[in-house]
């Protein structure tokens, strides 16, 4: 969390391993992917 209003630079211990296990096992992108919803959002103007 920031601790002033300025600029800072805030940095993050991430866990790679933790990471991997939710995008695998939680969130499977590849699994929960509908591309034939995406028309609107695709769709040229």
């Amino acid at each position: 969390m920031a601790g002033t209003v300025e600029d800072e630079l805030i940095t993050y211990e991430c866990d790679s391993d933790r990471t991997r296990e939710i995008r695998e096992h939680i969130y499977h992108f590849a699994l929960h992917r509908r591309p034939e919803t995406y028309g609107l959002i695709t769709a040229p103007m």
